[in-house]
């Protein structure tokens, strides 16, 4: 985030031309959307998911980690499979719905956890780009694609 760290080690993975998860590099929603994926808002969306303009399947995700009030975010130990489960008391489209076996099968979703901090500091870090694979129950299943994404 902001500071001189933060400046060389963004310039450094800039001029690389990619991101990955290795870098360990912790950003603010804006910078994701800004430095990352060089969107240009004053503002980061604040919902948990959004398309990326001008691309037509590819989404960035910011689940939190380990959880918010609707959902547990839980990944394997090799990262490999994100597992998404609803726990939500209201409803939520994206379970049980009979599309699901075809939802974001072809969606890129460029994932960046949300962590807080010991201090309570907000923060984002690139986890990788996933798919979905299916659902059990009220479990969305996803699978890593790629461990780095272009900036």
């Amino acid at each position: 985030m902001a500071g001189a760290g933060y400046a060389a080690k963004l310039k450094a993975i800039q001029s690389i031309g990619k991101l990955k998860t290795s870098d360990q590099i912790e950003f603010t929603r804006v910078e994701v959307t800004n430095n990352v994926f060089g969107l240009g808002y004053k503002k980061a969306p604040s919902c948990a998911h959004f398309m990326i303009r001008g691309l037509k399947n590819e989404e960035i995700c910011f689940p939190c980690i380990p959880q918010n009030s609707d959902w547990l975010n839980t990944f394997s130990h090799n990262g490999q499979i994100w597992q998404a489960e609803y726990i939500g008391s209201g409803s939520s489209p994206y379970i049980n719905n009979p599309n699901l076996k075809t939802f974001d099968k072809n969606l890129k979703k460029n994932v960046f956890g949300k962590y807080k901090s010991k201090s309570g500091k907000v923060f984002y870090r690139f986890v990788g780009v996933y798919k979905f694979i299916g659902s059990q129950g009220t479990i969305l299943i996803h699978e890593k694609i790629c461990d780095w994404v272009k900036i």
